[in-house]
């Protein structure tokens, strides 16, 4: 599955990174530095499922942060990790929903 293909009607996402949970670069759009998105995102994705057990708040599903410049919203499909990066002015919660729409659709 290509999971990229499912993001195409989100035309908030600046651009994506998909990778699985040791970091390994699966496929991205629009990002000339994808390998070290990557990396970054499957290890933050591991630590926070970490941190959720701990908490009693079991695996991870979604969390988004924001600088600046730029908003990303991490989501976790299956083991692999969706990095979607899009503008701080955005509404994140409305991006979140496409995003849960157009992610867990295909997982059915």
């Amino acid at each position: 599955m290509h999971i990229l293909n499912l993001l195409t009607n989100i035309r908030e996402i600046d651009h994506a990174v998909v990778a699985d949970l040791t970091g390994t670069l699966l496929e991205s759009m629009g990002e000339s530095d994808s390998e070290t998105i990557a990396a970054v995102m499957g290890y933050t994705a591991m630590k926070m499922n970490e941190v959720g057990e701990a908490l009693g708040l079991g695996e991870m599903h979604q969390m988004s942060f924001g600088g600046k410049s730029q908003a990303c919203i991490v989501t976790m499909l299956d083991s692999n990790v969706v990095a979607t990066f899009v503008d701080p002015t955005v509404s994140l919660a409305g991006v979140e929903k496409k995003l849960d729409s157009s992610l867990h659709r295909a997982q059915r």
